[in-house]
C-alpha cells in the first residue's frame, strides 16, 4: 500500500515537473514567433486542423507493437512553412492538443542558435532556456521512446568536414560542442529510441546521408490551392476579388507553384493591393509575373529613400 502511494507521489511530482515545463516551452515558442516578422492577420497560421493533428499522430507515433522509434525529415523550399509546421507541433504539444498520450517531452531544437552556442552538455542543451522550470532529467531519460526532439533548420548547421567520422558519443553529461551534441542526437548514438522530427532544405544531402538512419523523407507542399484561395479572401475581405486574383494566379504555372510559399501570397497580394488603389483602373488579366515583381521591388526601393 505505502509503495503504491509513494508510485502515485512520484507520477503527481513528475506531473507538475512536466506542467512547468509546457508553460515555458510555450512561452518560448510564442515569444519566437512575434520576433517573426509576419505581415498583418497572419496569426491564423498558428492553428492546426484536426486532420492535420491526425496525419502528424499517424506519422510520428505508428500504432501497433514492435514498431520502431522513427527519424521523420520534412524538407521543402525555403518560405514553403517548414519552421512554421515544428513550431505547431511543440507549441500544440505543449498547449495540449496534440502528442498527449505518446510523448511526455517535446524538446524544440533550432539548429540557427544551436550552431552559436558554447560548449554543453545533451542536459544543458535541452534546458537551457528553462533554467527557473527544471526538467527532471534522470525521469525523461529513462524513458527515451516517450521523447520528440524537432529540429529545425538542419541546412543552417555548420558541420565538420568529417561528419562521418567522428568517435560515438553514448554519455549525455560529456561536454562537447553543442553541434557536435546535435550530430550525435541525428546519428541515434545519443538516446537512440527517442524520436526525430528533422526539417530541412534538402533531404537527400550528403550531410543528411552520413548521420541519418533509415530516415523517412516527406515534402512540404507548403499552400495547396485551396491554402491559396483562402489567404486570398482572408487579404482582400472580398470574395469577388479573391476569386480573381486566385485565377489569375491559376493561369501562371511558375507564379502558382510560388504561391505555395505563404510569404509569395503575401508579395503578390500586397503588390496587387498597392496597385489596385494607385489606380482604379487596373486590369488585372494585364498584369505580368515580371511587372508585378517589378512593382514590388520598386515599392521597397522607394520606401529606403
Amino acid at each position: 500500500m505505502r509503495l503504491t502511494a509513494l508510485c502515485e507521489d512520484l507520477r503527481a511530482l513528475m506531473n507538475v515537473h512536466r506542467g512547468r515545463y509546457r508553460v515555458r516551452l510555450k512561452a518560448r515558442l510564442l515569444a519566437m514567433w512575434d520576433n517573426i516578422p509576419w505581415p498583418e492577420d497572419h496569426i491564423y497560421l498558428r492553428s492546426f486542423k484536426e486532420q492535420e493533428h491526425e496525419e502528424l499522430r499517424r506519422l510520428l507515433y505508428p500504432k501497433g507493437s514492435g514498431a520502431q522509434p522513427r527519424t521523420i525529415v520534412l524538407h521543402g523550399p525555403a518560405g514553403v512553412g517548414k519552421t512554421t509546421l515544428a513550431m505547431k507541433v511543440a507549441l500544440h504539444w505543449a498547449e495540449g492538443m496534440l502528442f498527449q498520450h505518446s510523448f511526455e517531452y517535446v524538446f524544440y531544437i533550432s539548429c540557427h542558435h544551436v550552431r552559436d552556442m558554447e560548449d554543453t552538455t545533451l542536459v544543458g542543451l535541452l534546458s537551457r532556456d528553462w533554467a527557473d522550470s527544471r526538467i527532471p532529467i534522470e525521469h525523461a531519460m529513462s524513458h527515451p521512446e516517450r521523447l520528440l526532439f524537432v529540429i529545425d533548420g538542419f541546412e543552417e548547421m555548420t558541420l565538420p568536414s568529417d561528419v562521418g567520422h567522428h568517435p560515438p558519443c553514448t554519455d549525455w553529461d560529456q561536454r562537447l560542442p553543442a553541434a557536435s551534441l546535435l550530430l550525435h542526437l541525428l546519428k541515434k548514438e545519443l538516446l537512440p529510441a527517442a524520436t526525430l522530427l528533422v526539417t530541412t532544405r534538402d533531404c537527400h544531402s550528403e550531410d543528411l546521408k552520413q548521420l541519418l538512419l533509415h530516415p523517412w523523407c516527406l515534402p512540404i507542399p507548403g499552400f495547396t490551392e485551396g491554402d491559396q484561395k483562402e489567404y486570398f479572401f482572408r487579404y482582400f475581405r472580398d470574395r469577388n476579388e479573391a476569386n480573381k486574383v486566385s485565377q489569375w494566379v491559376r493561369k501562371n504555372e511558375a507564379l502558382f507553384h510560388a504561391c505555395s510559399a505563404p510569404l509569395v501570397c503575401w508579395t503578390v497580394c500586397s503588390c496587387l493591393k498597392r496597385q489596385m488603389a494607385r489606380r482604379p483602373s487596373f486590369w488585372l488579366k494585364a498584369q505580368t509575373t515580371t511587372s508585378l515583381y517589378a512593382s514590388f521591388f520598386s515599392s521597397v526601393l522607394r520606401g529606403r529613400r
